[in-house]
C-alpha cells in the first residue's frame, strides 16, 4: 500500500467520494514494447512530452470523463506533460501539489508550480524561499505497535548518496555490539559484511516483518534535506525510537531526547541509556496534528 492510500482511506471515512491514480499502477503505468519506442520517447523526452507522459495525459482525460471535482491534489508534479496540467487545473475549482521531493533534489519540479493554485511541501528552506505553504508529512501507519520487538537498530536504504554515512554507522554498530540490520539495496554487486545486499526491492509484506521486530529506526538524511522524512512519522506512529542526524528534528514540538537521538556522523555516539529504556508516548493532541487525517484536512482545506 503506497503512502497516499492512507489518507485516501481517511477522505473516504469522512464521507467523500475519492478517485485516486498511481503513477506506478493500471492504468496509468506504462511499460516500453520495444528499444525502439524508447529511443523515440527520450527524443520526445526532451521537450517534456515523452510517449510515457502522452499516455498519461490520455489515460487521465478517458478516466476522468465529463467530472468536475472540488480538488485535485498531484503529488511528483514532474511525471505529467503541461497539457495534462492544463486538462486537470481546467476540471477542478481548486488545483493543489504537495511536493514530497525538495527542489534541491528534484529541481525540474519547479518549472510546473506555476500551474497551481497551492503548492505544499514538507521542505522548510523551500517554503521560505517560494512561498510554498509547510505542512510536514504525516503518519502513515500504526500496525507495529509491539512489545515484542528483538531487534534493535533498522534500516533500508538503497546505495546512494547517503551510503558513506550509513556505513560510518554500520561499523559504530558493529564495534560496540548493537544488535542491528541494515538492508542496502544496490542493483551492482557489493562485497561487505555490514550489510544485507539486495538486487531487488523488497515488498512492502517483507518490510512488514522487519518492522514488527524493531526497537529503533534509524534514519539518515540526504545532505539537500532538511524536512523531515517518513521514517520520523513512522517511527511516531508505531512508537518506536528514532536515530537520525537530521538536526532540523530539534525544532518540531514533538522532539523528545529520550525517543529521538541525534547524531553527528563524524562524532557517533549512541547512549545505551537511550537504547535501553522505554519509549515515551506523545501526548495525544500533539500526535493527532501528525495523522493522515490532519494532513489532508490541512491540504484540502477541509473542516
Amino acid at each position: 500500500m503506497g503512502y497516499m492510500e492512507v489518507p485516501r482511506q481517511e477522505l473516504e471515512n469522512m464521507g467523500h467520494d475519492v478517485d485516486i491514480l498511481y503513477y506506478s499502477k493500471e492504468p496509468l503505468e506504462f511499460k516500453y514494447k520495444n528499444f525502439g519506442q524508447r529511443f523515440i520517447s527520450f527524443l520526445r523526452k526532451i521537450n517534456g512530452n515523452s510517449i510515457k507522459k502522452k499516455h498519461r495525459e490520455i489515460t487521465i482525460k478517458e478516466f476522468t470523463g465529463t467530472k468536475i471535482y472540488d480538488k485535485v491534489l498531484v503529488t511528483h508534479p514532474q511525471y505529467l506533460n503541461k497539457r495534462t496540467h492544463q486538462y486537470l487545473k481546467s476540471i477542478t475549482k481548486d488545483y493543489i501539489v504537495y511536493l514530497f521531493d525538495s527542489l534541491k533534489k528534484m529541481p525540474i519540479q519547479e518549472h510546473y508550480i506555476h500551474f497551481f493554485d497551492e503548492v505544499f511541501s514538507y521542505e522548510p528552506s523551500d517554503c521560505e524561499r517560494h512561498n510554498f505553504k509547510f505542512i510536514p508529512n504525516f503518519i502513515p501507519t500504526e500496525r507495529f505497535r509491539s512489545l515484542e520487538s528483538t531487534l534493535r537498530l533498522f534500516n533500508i536504504s538503497s546505495k546512494d548518496v547517503r551510503y558513506p554515512k550509513l556505513k560510518k554507522l554500520a561499523e559504530y554498530c558493529h564495534r560496540n555490539n548493537i544488535p542491528a540490520q541494515f538492508i542496502l539495496f544496490s542493483k551492482k554487486p557489493l562485497k561487505t559484511s555490514l550489510f544485507q545486499v539486495i538486487h531487488s526491492k523488497i515488498d512492502i509484506q517483507e518490510i512488514d516483518k522487519y518492522l514488527r521486530q524493531v526497537t529503533v529506526f534509524v534514519d539518515i538524511q540526504r545532505p539537500e534535506q532538511y524536512g523531515l522524512s517518513f521514517r520520523v512519522f513512522e517511527a511516531m506512529g508505531n512508537e518506536k525510537k528514532l536515530i537520525t542526524n537530521n538536526s532540523h528534528i530539534k525544532e518540531y514540538p514533538f522532539y523528545n531526547p529520550n525517543n529521538i537521538h541525534v547524531i553527528d556522523i563524524q562524532n557517533l555516539h549512541i547512549p545505551e541509556e537511550f537504547l535501553s529504556t522505554p519509549y515515551q508516548k506523545i501526548d495525544n493532541d500533539l500526535y493527532h496534528q501528525y495523522t493522515a487525517k490532519k494532513w489532508v484536512q490541512n491540504i484540502l482545506s477541509l473542516p
